[in-house]
C-alpha cells in the first residue's frame, strides 16, 4: 500500500495556490486556443508551471508562474533567443510561444478570390441581357460597389467566425481545466 505525502497549506497559502491555478489555467486554456499543446504542470503556493509544446514543432517549454502584488508574472525561456523572459500578460507569452499567423495574406488571398468570382457571376447574370452594355454602363458603379460590398460581408464575416471559434475553444479550454469562468476580451 502507497503512502502520498499531502501538504498542509494556511489560509494565506490556500489563497495564493488558487490564484495561481486560475492564472495557469488561464495561460494553458488560451495556448490551446492558439494550437499549442499545454497541460498545467505542478502548483504550489509559491509557483505554478505550464508545460507547453510549440506548434508545429515538438519543442517543449516550461511557463512558471508566480504572484507579484497579487498579479500573475510569467517567465519562460523564449525558443527564439533562448533567453529567460518576464511577462505580467499572457497575450505576450502566447505571442512568444504560439504566434498566431499574420491574417493579412488570407484576408488579401480570400478577398480577391471572392471578388473575382462575385464579378464573374454578375457579368454572367448581365450578360444574356440585350442592352448588356448599355446596363453595364449605366448602372457599372452600382455593380462594382455590390461587390465590393458583398466582398467585405463575406470575408468579414469569415474572419469573425475564426476570431469566435479562437475564443470558444479557449473558453470550452477553461472549462475542461477546472480554471475561472473566463472573462470577455
Amino acid at each position: 500500500m502507497s503512502r502520498t505525502r499531502t501538504a498542509t497549506y494556511s489560509p494565506e497559502q490556500t489563497a495564493r495556490r488558487a490564484t495561481l491555478k486560475n492564472a495557469t489555467v488561464d495561460l494553458v486554456a488560451h495556448l490551446r486556443a492558439y494550437d499549442a499543446k499545454a497541460a498545467v504542470g505542478r502548483l504550489t503556493p509559491d509557483r505554478g508551471t505550464a508545460k507547453v509544446t510549440l506548434p508545429g514543432s515538438r519543442l517543449r517549454c516550461d511557463v512558471d508562474v508566480t504572484l507579484a502584488d497579487d498579479a500573475p508574472r510569467y517567465t519562460f525561456e523564449d525558443p527564439v533567443t533562448e533567453e529567460t523572459r518576464t511577462a505580467d500578460d499572457v497575450r505576450t507569452v502566447q505571442h512568444a510561444l504560439a504566434p498566431a499567423p499574420s491574417a493579412w495574406p488570407r484576408v488579401v488571398g480570400r478577398t480577391v478570390v471572392v471578388g473575382l468570382v462575385l464579378a464573374a457571376v454578375a457579368a454572367v447574370a448581365i450578360w444574356p441581357m440585350e442592352a448588356s452594355k448599355d446596363f453595364v454602363g449605366d448602372h457599372g458603379a452600382v455593380l462594382a460597389a455590390a461587390v465590393v460590398g458583398v466582398t467585405v460581408v463575406l470575408v468579414g464575416g469569415l474572419e469573425l467566425r475564426r476570431v469566435l471559434r479562437r475564443r470558444r475553444v479557449e473558453r470550452e479550454g477553461l472549462e475542461r481545466l477546472g480554471g475561472a469562468p473566463a472573462r470577455r476580451r
